[in-house]
């Protein structure tokens, strides 16, 4: 579709328990002082083959753990199970309509 190219909004929100991106309005979803563990939930919205998604965490200075929904299918990395102090997270994202799952294909954390 014409649409594979087009990146949609973003998001930013302090804290959350749980994150769920809403794809239909944002490609970017970004959290800046989590500070509760976190879930990381299924998308909602009306995804398509080769839709990007990034998410972007940074705690507030203490460990953070996160767990996935088992919609996110891990591609040649490591998922990340919690937050570094201080340290952004960047989780790159890619959506498979043939399996309906978001493809993690890219995890890079701030050094």
């Amino acid at each position: 579709t014409t649409e594979i190219n087009q990146l949609k909004g973003n998001s930013t929100v302090a804290s959350v328990a749980t994150l769920t991106a809403n794809v239909d309005n944002n490609s970017f979803v970004q959290i800046t002082a989590q500070a509760q563990n976190l879930t990381i939930a299924a998308p909602t919205g009306t995804p398509f083959l080769g839709q990007k998604l990034i998410i972007n965490i940074t705690d507030n200075g203490t460990t953070r753990t996160i767990s996935w929904n088992a919609v996110f299918n891990v591609v040649g990395v490591t998922l990340p199970t919690a937050t570094t102090p201080n340290k952004q997270l960047y989780i790159g994202l890619i959506y498979n309509s043939n399996t309906s799952n978001w493809d993690v294909v890219a995890v890079k954390e701030e050094v």
